[in-house]
């Protein structure tokens, strides 16, 4: 057997042992912790209802002792004032937006009580061992509770004076059911697939989990009372299909993986060899030649040679590799500037108005002494970017849009977002031109920021964006007037705008106006 191919079977034979030990070092102790890791997934979600469920008690528990702790409250019952006590307590808090499901007050100084909710709870309320409880000790408390085979959260608050100096003039008891409006939040904790059933029946503590299927896990969420005692469970299905298929992927991925670095290092190392092995035969043949009387043959300097050209085949390399990188940006800012030019072609009102936008943006950031001036100006001339998405017939409507077409229309600064979101040179660009239509005041869309948490770029070309939209014709209006639309920005500072910047605004109006906007450079030029 030749050299060359001793050392190819060697080098795949050690290739092939070492991805085999890999994969075996990978699946073989993923297979032994499973239920390990099963297990901690479960006791993370069942950390997770633990939190959720305690803030939900507690945030019942403190709203009943704001109004149980009310000096007003005590009045009214001493004075027997039923009117007060049900505008301000009762049924106040029963149709309140707090969610509450469950009213009870009741009176120590004579015999009055008012319930509000299901009637037929009324009389199994009064004699829960959590409401005798706190009838007891005076003391606040706060349990889940079972009527009828559902679920409640129940809170249970004496009515005294704010430092709770005096003894109690009855109790405030504030109860909600624990249904699936109070259990969607927690579905989004656990995971998107997840469902949570109660069950009243069968009482009895099972296993950590139970597997399903290939897909799913059960586990059981023990509801208990004031004193510990199990009185429900929650049945929670979540989905680990990302870890079930975890041992296959793994198995797949590094399969291919080694078959593809047997067939790439096979080729690789038999044109090495075979190099090294042509070298060798040179070497051989002079070292013959000389031995054959033959002086005049010389050896080449082999080795000084091909450490130069591998050296010189590494920067070649090298450099390839930042020319494809920086042409692939090039490509993608030439793309965005193809979809500016058609959203020009498909919305004639856009045409000018981002050159605008920018020119009037930059005016503003240079005037506050900002540093990432570039930055600000691509976003304003891509702010409208998004619209390459919305119909046409609604960017050309002559006339209001419907309430439907204007909520397409108020997409247009997320669908930019995902245009400029796949890569990485647009991180702040990007979310500039998400957020130029949030209000200084919360009021704005997609996600109601306000104030300094928007984003100073985009703060900017709010302004800018709007002036130009009032400056320029409309298809359902004409332009309004220079004076006009910098009143019309000043009445909205505070609100829609951020006023600082309009100040500034004001300061450089006239001259921005003046000056004529720059063309729009390709991105090399950039």
């Amino acid at each position: 057997m030749r050299l060359t191919h001793k050392y190819l079977i060697g080098t795949l034979l050690c290739i092939l042992i070492s991805a085999l030990l890999t994969l075996m070092g990978i699946i073989l102790p993923l297979y032994r912790t499973e239920t390990t890791t099963l297990d901690y997934t479960v006791n993370n979600r069942i950390r997770t209802m633990d939190v959720f469920f305690e803030r939900n008690i507690q945030t019942l528990s403190d709203k009943a002792i704001e109004y149980a702790y009310w000096d007003d409250l005590i009045m009214a019952l001493e004075n027997e004032n039923i009117p007060w006590i049900r505008d301000n307590i009762t049924e106040y808090l029963f149709h309140s937006p707090f969610n509450i499901d469950l009213v009870y007050l009741t009176s120590d100084s004579y015999d009055y009580h008012e319930f509000y909710g299901d009637e037929s709870l009324s009389n199994q309320l009064a004699v829960t061992d959590l409401f005798q409880t706190a009838r007891r000790t005076g003391e606040p408390a706060s349990s889940f509770v079972l009527f009828d085979k559902q679920l409640y959260i129940v809170t249970i608050s004496p009515i005294t004076n704010t430092d709770g100096s005096l003894s109690s003039k009855g109790f405030l008891v504030l109860g909600r059911t624990v249904d699936d409006e109070v259990l969607y939040p927690l579905v989004d904790y656990i995971g998107d697939e997840a469902v949570i059933q109660l069950k009243t029946s069968h009482l009895i503590q099972g296993p950590h989990h139970t597997i399903k299927d290939h897909r799913h896990i059960s586990f059981n969420y023990p509801v208990r009372d004031f004193k510990g005692r199990i009185i429900a469970f929650h049945d929670v299905t979540m989905d680990v299909s990302y870890f079930m298929n975890l041992k296959y992927l793994l198995f797949r991925n590094i399969s291919l993986i080694i078959i593809l670095s047997l067939i790439i290092c096979s080729y690789i190392v038999y044109h090495v060899i075979r190099k090294l092995t042509f070298q060798f035969e040179q070497s051989v043949n002079a070292i013959e030649n000389i031995a054959n009387g033959n002086y005049e043959e010389k050896m080449d300097e082999q080795g000084s040679y091909e450490l130069q050209i591998l050296a010189k085949s590494i920067n070649k390399l090298s450099t390839n590799i930042h020319q494809k990188t920086f042409q692939m940006r090039e490509n993608y800012l030439r793309t965005i500037e193809t979809l500016s030019t058609a959203l020009e072609v498909k919305d004639p009102y856009t045409m000018g108005h981002s050159d605008r936008v920018s020119k009037y943006s930059m005016g503003i950031a240079s005037a506050l002494s900002l540093k990432d001036i570039d930055r600000i100006e691509t976003a304003a001339l891509m702010h409208d970017i998004g619209k390459i998405g919305i119909p046409e017939y609604i960017l050309n409507k002559n006339g209001r849009l419907t309430p439907e077409e204007f909520q397409i229309v108020r997409e247009h600064p997320e669908k930019g977002y995902r245009i400029l979101d796949i890569i990485e040179d647009f991180h702040e660009i990007k979310y500039m031109i998400r957020y130029h239509h949030e209000w200084y005041n919360g009021n704005g869309y997609p996600q109601g920021l306000s104030g300094g948490s928007i984003p100073i770029g985009a703060r900017i070309i709010a302004i800018a964006d709007a002036f130009d939209a009032m400056t320029s014709h409309r298809p359902y209006r004409l332009a309004l007037p220079i004076e006009q639309a910098i009143d019309e920005i000043n009445k909205m500072a505070g609100s829609q705008f951020d006023p600082a910047i309009v100040a500034v605004f004001n300061s450089v109006v006239y001259d921005m106006i003046k000056t004529p906007a720059a063309p729009r450079t390709s991105a090399s030029e950039n």
